[in-house]
């Protein structure tokens, strides 16, 4: 016998008004009132917003800084370094900068840690890879907000460091020329949400604004968008309206690389949706990091050879389906060790481990034991 009942929220008056307001069925009125957006403007924005609706950048307190040392550094030919994380928020805030940056005449260059040897974050050894590219101007994405030590000394010798993160802080905020960070107590900007690729896109907005390139904008929400999905950032507010104008754009690419790599998901032609982005194009994406090989989805958005795109697309496939093979496997045998025990009986908090288990894929595997 079916005993579920059906829970329903009660019905909210400004439900009405909205509908009202804004000419909609009074069903999506209610839904969204049901999601806390009860003001017209809400409404309106949320389900007709682009990327016009964008809030200001320089609601930023550092972006005046940030910007205007990017400019400068374009102007004098500074070598510029990007230094990212290994994840697809990661990569693809490293690709979008590095393409908009270029573009714009700078010489920059970038630095993604090897996962399994280095870790992750920027640490005080690699102040030996600024120096070695000869890099004046430093620039992390998604990673950098705890990297204290590493930009008081750099900034000892004669380098400037801007911060782009969407992690929390530490006790103390790195001595950094410019620091952009949305969840920062102090910070003014209205929304919190942006995953760390979504930063480097409100750089890029104050930038190419700045530059009068403004247009070009639509262009990098699609990787902007792969980036919000697979970081599992809420598609709310912002985020949003740039996953909306970036969905839109994946079918129409001209990027050689994203072409192949939606090809070899199966999408080619298709619709593509948040569900293929967060289950077919980023894993393959996040493998690659994962098995230590970023710099192959990084080079697959820089490559102008249709042969060489289709090989690195196939690599990261490739990457994707040892990744989910050591996934079973050790889910497996981390499931055994459990059992033969009954350790879920008997402990509230597990710790398993194994030499044999791939420091890139437990993670995936202890979210799926717990």
């Amino acid at each position: 016998m079916d005993t579920a009942q059906w829970l329903t929220a009660p019905l909210r008056p400004e439900a009405e008004v909205l509908a009202s307001e804004l000419g909609i069925p009074p069903a999506i009125a209610r839904v969204l009132t049901n999601r806390g957006i009860s003001t017209a403007e809400e409404a309106q924005s949320f389900l007709y917003g682009t990327l016009e609706n964008l809030p200001d950048p320089y609601l930023f307190k550092d972006m005046e800084k940030a910007v205007g040392r990017l400019r400068t550094a374009i102007e004098r030919r500074e070598k510029v370094l990007i230094f990212g994380d290994y994840d697809v928020d990661g990569v693809l805030s490293v690709v979008i900068l590095m393409r908009a940056l270029r573009n714009l005449g700078a010489e920059v260059d970038y630095y993604i840690p090897q996962r399994l040897k280095e870790g992750y974050g920027i640490k005080d050894e690699h102040l030996q890879v600024v120096e070695g590219r000869g890099a004046r101007l430093v620039i992390s994405v998604d990673c950098g907000i705890k990297a204290v030590s590493f930009a008081r000394k750099a900034q000892a010798r004669g380098v400037d460091v801007i911060i782009t993160d969407h992690h929390r802080s530490g006790d103390e905020l790195p001595p950094a020329l410019a620091i952009l960070n949305p969840v920062l107590a102090d910070s003014p900007y209205p929304y919190r949400g942006l995953a760390g690729v979504g930063v480097v896109f409100k750089l890029l907005q104050a930038l190419l604004t700045k530059e009068g390139k403004a247009a070009t904008l639509p262009h990098y929400a699609k990787l902007v968008a792969i980036g919000t999905i697979a970081d599992v950032a809420e598609l709310r507010g912002e985020n949003r309206l740039i996953v909306k104008e970036g969905l839109r754009g994946l079918g129409n690419v001209s990027n050689r690389g994203l072409k192949s790599l939606i090809d070899q998901c199966g999408l080619s032609g298709k619709k593509i949706t948040e569900g293929d982005v967060g289950f077919r194009i980023g894993p393959r994406i996040n493998a690659a990091g994962r098995m230590g090989a970023a710099d192959a989805a990084v080079k697959l958005f820089f490559t102008k050879s249709a042969e060489e795109s289709d090989e690195l697309a196939a690599r990261l496939s490739g990457f994707n389906e040892t990744r989910q093979q050591e996934e079973d496997r050790i889910f497996a045998e981390a499931l055994a060790l459990v059992q033969q025990s009954s350790l879920d009986s008997r402990y509230k908090i597990l710790v398993l481990g194994s030499e044999s288990w791939h420091r890139g894929v437990i993670g995936i595997v202890a979210s799926k034991i717990k």
